[in-house]
């Protein structure tokens, strides 16, 4: 996939030119339907689901900002917190039956240290991205924070940080999903999921 043709897309589309949204859909939809694929929420079918997620993508786009991220990463964000929020309705009984689903997974490790605050149209509140912050600070030993910041702000890789401090690349794998572990189970709390 051309990156740059990708963001001229998203900007174009920001200034509503249809040609571009219907070039943006089909360049997009092999991606929305991989991370639709892990949502089973009744009573929407796999079209509902694709025109759902789109919907939300249109409604988001000018909060996209190419300077704080690419749009793939935006985009995918967008769409798994509302679906994720339409699973929550539906285990409150605000939608009729539903499948909790696990929506964290290894890819939620690029949602979680991409600093956007975008949320259905609406800007995230800050407590929440206070409440990270602090739950980094203080749930994690200084070394599962200096792993987290070394591979997802610092973008080096853990065979890197392993021989930079003398330490077994596996142990430092295991500290890095422990530390993804506790943070999961914290947004879980967190959230009510």
């Amino acid at each position: 996939m051309d990156y740059s043709q990708l963001e001229e897309l998203v900007e174009l589309s920001k200034k509503g030119d249809k040609k571009a949204r219907e070039k943006l859909v089909e360049k997009t939809l092999n991606k929305i339907g991989s991370i639709i694929k892990k949502y089973n929420i009744y009573p929407y079918s796999n079209d509902d689901m694709i025109n759902e997620a789109y919907k939300v993508i249109f409604e988001n786009i000018d909060y996209y900002d190419h300077c704080v991220g690419n749009f793939l990463p935006f985009m995918e964000l967008c769409i798994n917190r509302h679906f994720s929020n339409l699973l929550r309705k539906s285990l409150n009984g605000k939608l009729k039956d539903g499948v909790k689903t696990l929506i964290i997974d290894e890819k939620f490790e690029n949602i979680l240290f991409y600093k956007m605050k975008y949320f259905d149209g609406k800007i995230i509140k800050d407590d929440r991205i206070d409440s990270l912050s602090l739950a980094f600070r203080t749930i994690l030993t200084k070394e599962e924070q200096e792993i987290l910041y070394y591979k997802y702000f610092l973008k080096k890789t853990l065979k890197e940080y392993a021989e930079n401090n003398g330490l077994s690349y596996s142990t430092i794998k295991r500290s890095k999903k422990r530390a993804l572990i506790k943070l999961k189970k914290f947004i879980e709390k967190e959230l009510n999921l």
